[in-house]
């Protein structure tokens, strides 16, 4: 892949990691208790996301 493909996808996912919790409180996704992130559930996701890409850009 080349590295602007992966950084352009390291910020979108990091946009859709922001974005969701707005829709899991007030918007379309809020009957889906799966797209519902409280605030423990953003750090937690927030810190998956970051371990994974850490991970996934140390294998390159």
């Amino acid at each position: 892949m080349h590295w602007y493909f992966n950084f352009t996808f390291f910020i979108f996912t990091f946009f859709i990691i922001l974005i969701f919790p707005a829709f899991g409180k007030t918007g379309c996704w809020k009957d889906h208790s799966f797209f519902i992130l409280t605030g423990t559930d953003f750090y937690f996701y927030t810190v998956f996301i970051f371990i994974f890409f850490s991970l996934y850009f140390s294998k390159k």
